[in-house]
């Protein structure tokens, strides 16, 4: 998965500050986000951190064991993430979330950010990538 800012080109309604897309290639998801609701520094961490965590496996395969069932972001306080860090990606059976450090994102986005992935993952088959299996599925 790929994050990154909306540009002048992409369309986000005006109550929306954020949206799911297809990557490139269709199977590699973008996150699109409505400038001012994340700091650039979040947008680059994330980035960073985040790509190919997770696996996208066929609909056949809907009763995996490690499927994620619920993912999204949740606000914390500075001191609740280790060395200063502004996200830090928390993976439980079922769940995959983002702790992003408070001031870093606004409420709004991160609500909206957990409807978004929550629903990708619902609808669609993700693992973590260490769980995934064969290779050559995609991954984000």
């Amino acid at each position: 998965m790929r994050y990154r800012f909306a540009a002048s080109s992409d369309y986000l309604a005006p109550e929306q500050v954020a949206s799911l897309c297809p990557g490139a290639n269709s199977d590699l998801p973008v996150v699109i986000i409505r400038p001012g609701h994340a700091s650039r520094i979040l947008m680059e961490e994330i980035q960073r951190t985040g790509h190919s965590r997770w696996q996208h496996l066929p609909d056949s395969d809907r009763a995996h064991p490690c499927r994620i069932v619920h993912a999204g972001w949740q606000l914390m306080p500075p001191e609740a993430l280790p060395g200063g860090a502004v996200c830090v990606p928390l993976e439980k059976p079922g769940r995959a979330e983002w702790v992003i450090r408070e001031g870093h994102a606004t409420p709004l986005l991160v609500a909206e950010l957990t409807l978004l992935l929550t629903r990708m993952v619902r609808t669609q088959v993700w693992v973590p990538r260490e769980a995934g299996g064969d290779a050559g599925h995609a991954v984000a």
